[in-house]
This record gives structure tokens, sequence and C-alpha cells, in this order.
């Protein structure tokens, strides 16, 4: 698999705009950060890393440049109905391996409306239709239900479970769930669907 796809600058769901991030979100993405540390500080090391507007500036630059060189696809999620930005999905082409790996969060009090599903699921059409990938990955803790539950959903298979060390820093190993959707599932779930 090589960067000869693409990824589409804005994706519309019915609830949700999957969007890259424009150089003036750095205040926004900041604020969401900031008015829900709490609830994401255990899942995302930007909470502690961003430590300011201008920090958030940069992030946002580099992901636009992440995107633009086709290293990563970092996607704010944007609740249409509010024009709010509401979380952001993490997509990371491992070119050598053929796979995308997808990670997302979703503030609080839009968790369980199925806004991070509509996002996923967007997504996972986009990779499957635009680029030559055999799998799409998500890895989550296995003490995250409600992960676990959104990549069943999305139609992810599980597939593995390993310990590792904490991604954030911490020296406590965590145990880790990875799941797969292989394009050949992917085209079964789709043919299925349209009959």
């Amino acid at each position: 698999m090589d960067a000869t796809g693409s990824f589409p600058l804005q994706i519309e769901t019915e609830r949700t705009q999957v969007a890259i991030y424009a150089k003036d979100d750095g205040a926004a993405f900041y604020r969401l950060l900031q008015e829900n540390a709490d609830f994401l500080r255990a899942e995302m090391y930007e909470v502690e890393a961003l430590q300011s507007i201008a920090d958030a500036d940069t992030y946002v630059n580099e992901m636009i440049v992440a995107w633009q060189t086709a290293q990563r696809f970092v996607p704010k999620i944007v609740a249409r109905e509010t024009d709010e930005m509401i979380g952001q999905l993490w997509i990371e082409p491992r070119w050598e391996e053929d796979i995308f790996e997808i990670g997302y969060f979703i503030v609080e009090q839009h968790q369980g409306k199925g806004l991070v599903s509509e996002a996923v699921n967007a997504a996972v059409k986009i990779l499957f239709t635009n680029f030559a990938t055999k799998a799409l990955k998500i890895e989550t803790k296995a003490t995250n239900t409600r992960s676990i539950r959104l990549a069943e959903r999305c139609g992810f298979t599980f597939t593995e479970r390993i310990l590792q060390y904490d991604p954030f820093g911490r020296q406590e190993p965590v145990e880790m769930l990875h799941f797969h959707l292989w394009r050949e599932a992917y085209l079964a779930q789709k043919l299925g669907a349209s009959r």
C-alpha cells in the first residue's frame, strides 16, 4: 500500500462533519481539552502536553502538515446541529503493513449518541474506497467498554489481547485489545447490506 489514495478534507454524515483542522482551530481544540480534562486525561496525552492555546495552535498546524504529507489524517469531529467541535479521529497509515489504525475521542456530553460511530463508519468507507488497504485496526484499553462496543458496532472483530506499557509514559503495564476489519469482510458486509 502506498500514499496514492486521498482522504477528503471534509466528510458529512447525518449528524457530524469530519474535517481537516483549520489553522485557527487551536483555541477551540484547547478549550475542548480543558473543559473535558478529567474525562480525557487517562486516554489522551494531549491533555497534559498542550499547556496553552499556542501549544494547541502548534498541534493543529502539525496535524494539517501531517495530513498534507499523508503521514496521518487527524480530522476534527463537529456536531452539525451546533457547529461545535466535539471530538477527533486519528487515522494512522501503516504503509509497510497495508493497514490503517483508527483512534477517536468524543467529549463526555456527546458519548452514547452514535456520533463517533457515524464518523468512524464514514472514515472506514473512505479508507476502503480510496486506498488499497488490506485492513483497518482499532486498538483500545481492555477497560474501555465504550470503545470496544464502538469497534464491534462498526464491524471490527477482536483479534488480539496484548500487555504493553502505557503509551502515555507511565510504567504500569496496560492490557490492550486489537480489533481488525479486513477488506474482504467489509466488502461482504456491504454486499449483504445491499441485498
